[in-house]
């Protein structure tokens, strides 16, 4: 298998999944991430498309502890930040985005999406190498994926751009990078 194929598998296997298991997955994943980071000030999420993991309550429920909730947004290619308010619009690819672009670079944590992550908590995207541009201009303590137990593979055929994440949460395990 490469990188293409395993892509392409990964979004066939998500597509797949049935609404019962992505919404239980779902929070049991946004139960441990807000255990995990109850203190942070600043986190930034990401809107969820495609079954992965599910976020919006998570914002809320963070939002409702005092916790600034901001998602990302892609403008002339490149991701950029906003404060979640509520107030989202239609983006690219179908994914909602703040209205307000603010591009704040300051967090605690970053939640990231993958299809696939490894041993190693490096993670395979869709392609776009946009979190790969993003994650390196942020002010940041932790970069967490979230994702479900079958993400986890042998690799994910990293590049020298790639980087790793701090931790990995699923719905049965949180994952942490051996410093």
């Amino acid at each position: 298998m490469n990188k293409a194929a395993l892509r392409k598998l990964m979004k066939e296997k998500r597509c797949q999944l049935a609404v019962p298991f992505v919404e239980e997955a779902s929070r049991s994943i946004c139960l441990k991430f807000l255990a995990e980071y109850k203190s942070a000030k600043r986190v930034l999420l990401y809107s969820d498309i495609n079954n992965e993991v599910k976020t919006e309550n998570l914002a809320l429920q963070l939002m409702n502890g005092g916790t600034e909730v901001y998602l990302p947004a892609l403008k002339e290619g490149r991701l950029v930040t906003g404060p979640y308010d509520g107030g989202l619009q239609a983006g690219p690819y179908g994914v909602r985005e703040p209205i307000v672009i603010d591009d704040r670079t300051d967090f605690d944590v970053v939640a990231v999406p993958g299809l696939a992550f490894d041993s190693g908590l490096y993670r395979l995207g869709y392609g776009g190498g946009y979190y790969d541009r993003l994650l390196p201009g942020l002010k940041l303590s932790v970069k967490a994926g979230l994702g479900y137990g079958f993400q986890i593979v042998g690799t994910v055929y990293r590049e020298e751009h790639d980087f790793p994440l701090d931790a990995l949460i699923t719905e049965n395990y949180i994952y942490r990078r051996s410093r």
